[in-house]
C-alpha cells in the first residue's frame, strides 16, 4: 500500500470524524434507536445456540445437552408444517400483492387532490387506524362481522342475502384478515410515499403542463419514476419479512387476535406456531430452530430483492 493511499484514508477518516462532531447533536437522536436495536436484536443472538440443544432453563446455555441438527429434523417431520407453510405463504403473498401497491396508489391519489382540507382529512383518517392496537381492532371486527348481530350481516340481510360467518370460516380468513390489515395500515404506509412525491422537483410538473401533458401522463412519467428509489428500498425491506407479515398482511398480531378455533386451519402461521411451541408448550429448542430457519429464509429474500433492484434500476440498498 502506497504512502499516498494511506494518507488519503487518514484524511477521509479525519473528515468523517469532523463531520460527526459538527453534527453531534443530530447523532444524539440516533442513540436511543441504536441502543434499542443493540439490546433487543443483537444481545439475544447468542440464544441461537438453543436451536442446537435440548435446552433446559434450569441448566442454561452452557450445560444443556447438545443435540446437533435433531431439532431441524423435527421441523420437517412435523405434520403441522405443510399447513403452517401454506397459511404463511398464502396470507403473506395476498398481503404483499394487495398491500404493497395500495399505499402508493393512495399517496398519488392524495397528492393529486386540489382541496387542501379534503387532502388533510383523508390523510388523517387513513393513517389513524394504525394507532389502534390489534387487540382493539379484532374486538371491533368481531362485533362488526358477527354472524347474528354484526352490521355487515344485517346489511346483507337487508338485501336478501344469507348471513356469513366471516371470521369463523377458514375459506374466508385469508382475504378477510388481509383486508382488515390493509384498512389498518394503508394510511401509515402511504406517508413515506407522500414525502417522496413532495421531494420531486416541481419544475418537472410545470414543464410537463406547458408541453400539454395530461394529469395521467404526469403521474406515469414524473411521479412514479420519481418515487421508484423509495419503492425499491421499501420493497427490499419488506422482502425481509415476507414470511412474517410483509406488505400490509396482518402478521403475528393480526392472525393471533383474529384467530379462533373455527378458523384455526387457516390462521395458524409460522409465527403463531413458534409461539405455541416455544411459549405454551415450553419447547424452546424447537421454537428456536424454526425461528432460525425463518430468519435465514427472510434474509435470503432480502438479498434476492436487492439483487433485482440493482439490476432493474440500480436502486438497491447495498
Amino acid at each position: 500500500m502506497s504512502e499516498m493511499t494511506v494518507a488519503s484514508k487518514k484524511n477521509k477518516g479525519k473528515k468523517s470524524l469532523l463531520y460527526i462532531w459538527e453534527n453531534r447533536w443530530l447523532y444524539l437522536f440516533v442513540i436511543p434507536a441504536f441502543l434499542t436495536v443493540l439490546i433487543f436484536n443483537y444481545f439475544p443472538m447468542p440464544g441461537i445456540i438453543m436451536a442446537f440443544q435440548n435446552f433446559d432453563p434450569m441448566k442454561g446455555f452452557f450445560h444443556s445437552t447438545f443435540v446437533g441438527l435433531d431439532n431441524f429434523r423435527s421441523i420437517f417431520e412435523s405434520t403441522d408444517l405443510p399447513r403452517v407453510i401454506k397459511n404463511t405463504l398464502g396470507i403473506s403473498a395476498l398481503g404483499f400483492c394487495l398491500g404493497f401497491p395500495l399505499p402508493i396508489i393512495l399517496a398519488v391519489f392524495i397528492n393529486e387532490m386540489s382541496s387542501i382540507k379534503l387532502k388533510k382529512f383523508i390523510q388523517t383518517t387513513s393513517y389513524l387506524p394504525h394507532f389502534i392496537s390489534w387487540i382493539v381492532v379484532s374486538g371491533i371486527m368481531y362485533e362488526i362481522l358477527d354472524i347474528n348481530t354484526g352490521a355487515v350481516n344485517k346489511l346483507i340481510g337487508i338485501f336478501g342475502g344469507s348471513s356469513v360467518d366471516f371470521l369463523a370460516d377458514p375459506k374466508l380468513f385469508w382475504i378477510v384478515s388481509v383486508l382488515i390489515a390493509i384498512w389498518k395500515e394503508i394510511g401509515w404506509g402511504s406517508i413515506i410515499y407522500l414525502a417522496a412525491i413532495v421531494s420531486i422537483d416541481q419544475e418537472q410538473y410545470e414543464a410537463a403542463i406547458v408541453d400539454g401533458a395530461s394529469r395521467l401522463k404526469r403521474i406515469l412519467h414524473i411521479t412514479i419514476p420519481g418515487i421508484m428509489p423509495t419503492v425499491a428500498v421499501l420493497l427490499i425491506l419488506q422482502a425481509g419479512s415476507l414470511l412474517s407479515g410483509a406488505g400490509l398482511s396482518p402478521g403475528f398480531d393480526g392472525t393471533y387476535n383474529l384467530g379462533n378455533p373455527g378458523n384455526a386451519d387457516a390462521s395458524e402461521v409460522l409465527d403463531i406456531w413458534i409461539f405455541r411451541e416455544g411459549i405454551r408448550r415450553m419447547n424452546y429448542s424447537f421454537a428456536s430452530s424454526v425461528g432460525l430457519v425463518l430468519s435465514v429464509i427472510n434474509m435470503t429474500f432480502v438479498f434476492i430483492a436487492n439483487k433485482i433492484a440493482n439490476k432493474v434500476n440500480d436502486s438497491g440498498i447495498f
